[in-house]
């Protein structure tokens, strides 16, 4: 089962980053039926359900992915950090800042504590940093925007795509 499981992610994985949502999705389903504790997998679900323009049940996938990853590996990790983001994202689509505010400030204590050295809590750091700057600043347009134009605009358009833990970092041509 957790061969398959791996398989069905990655190959959901490459249609989430190829902006092909609704296959991603039928992978991912697959995939969490195959292993339900697969929080990624979970994660990534919200993300390409969201993308499809229903953030309302993405908000519950990913609600399920930070409670199964605060179980398994403590409310203080790297995982929940970046859990905690794609909430916040989803919670933007849905014009919940508040929600998205307190999201981004949790994964900000928890990324404070983490080592500092590893480039990917320092990208997640970065962003987590940065959206949450906008929130404060009242920039909830751009937000606004992110959601509602970033599935038609292509993968990397929106935050979720572009996610520091989900998606490939830019090439540095």
């Amino acid at each position: 089962m957790a061969a398959d499981s791996r398989a069905l992610f990655q190959q959901a994985l490459t249609q989430f980053q190829s902006g092909r949502m609704a296959e991603a999705e039928g992978l991912l389903r697959a995939c969490i039926a195959a292993d339900p504790q697969r929080a990624e997998a979970l994660e990534l679900l919200g993300g390409a359900i969201s993308a499809q323009g229903r953030p309302a049940e993405a908000l519950r996938a990913c609600r399920e992915a930070v409670s199964l990853v605060e179980r398994e590996s403590g409310a203080s990790s790297r995982a929940t950090a970046s859990l905690l983001t794609t909430l916040a994202v989803v919670h933007q689509d849905l014009s919940d800042y508040p929600a998205a505010e307190t999201a981004l400030g949790r994964a900000g204590r928890i990324l404070g504590g983490l080592d500092g050295d590893d480039p990917e809590v320092v990208r997640l750091r970065v962003w987590t940093t940065s959206t949450l700057a906008g929130l404060r600043r009242g920039s909830d347009r751009s937000c606004e925007e992110r959601g509602r134009h970033g599935a038609r605009a292509g993968p990397g358009a929106w935050p979720i795509h572009r996610h520091p833990l989900t998606a490939p970092a830019p090439s540095r041509a």
